[in-house]
């Protein structure tokens, strides 16, 4: 996404979608505003009306798009698939659907002083939250094409560089699949590591699974012959985001 994303307003529903609180608002207080601006008869995301955050209420006043998307059906609502170009960018056709990537907390994850990588997170989770791609590149005259290569490049370095994505890709039930004590080791012994791999492979440092990436004979093993869980079992993730139109 271009660095002048656009208006405050989109600023501020993409840094809450990005997990990353607008200055002086919780993610909570913002969640709260912009269920304010909805209809009682629309489906609300998985939060509680509460207080509202006025200078977020003001930005919304002065902006037609955001509201726009509020006031849709398919806000925190995901598209049940990917645009087609972008399937190639996932490793071993280990695809999760746009709800379970977008939900996960990726911040942590990411390079602050790669700005390929943020706009590309930013491009992805806009999607991933029901933003109409179409209408945000009119608005912020960016061609789609480009918010899909954005898209490819985020996903691609996510699958490449980040071995936590790629084992929380493969959907193992780790309490259910017995791997050999000596594959634990190599990522710090099975009494702390399995349950913290169960919880979310995210709590790891960005490489510090790559001992299991980097092992065809680990990662074929977990890509096909573990029991798997639902990808939306994993902890610390936003539970505001639901699945709902076919899409893309």
């Amino acid at each position: 996404m271009p660095a002048q994303a656009g208006p405050a307003a989109l600023n501020a529903v993409l840094a809450l979608i990005l997990q990353k609180p607008v200055r002086g608002c919780t993610t909570g207080k913002s969640y709260q505003t912009l269920l304010r601006w909805r209809s009682k008869k629309l489906k609300q995301p998985n939060a509680t009306k509460g207080h509202v955050f006025a200078p977020l209420d003001m930005m919304l006043r002065g902006d037609e798009f955001v509201r726009d998307w509020i006031l849709q059906e398919r806000m925190f609502v995901s598209p049940k698939t990917w645009p087609s170009s972008i399937l190639p960018a996932f490793r071993y056709s280990l695809v999760p659907t746009p709800r379970e990537l977008g939900s996960i907390h990726f911040r942590r994850h990411l390079p602050t002083n790669h700005k390929d990588v943020i706009d590309g997170y930013a491009a992805t989770m806009a999607y991933c939250y029901g933003l109409d791609m179409d209408k945000l590149s009119k608005h912020l005259d960016v061609a789609l094409d480009i918010f899909h290569e954005r898209m490819r490049y985020f996903i691609t370095y996510m699958a490449y560089e980040r071995p936590s994505f790629l084992v929380w890709a493969t959907a193992t039930d780790f309490d259910r699949s017995p791997l050999p004590a000596s594959w634990y080791n190599l990522v710090g012994g099975e009494r702390e590591a399995r349950p913290r791999l169960q919880d979310s492979p995210f709590v790891f440092r960005p490489q510090d699974l790559a001992p299991w990436t980097d092992s065809s004979k680990i990662l074929g093993h977990l890509i096909f012959n573990t029991r798997k869980k639902p990808r939306l079992l994993t902890h610390r993730r936003d539970t505001h985001l639901i699945e709902g139109y076919d899409g893309p």
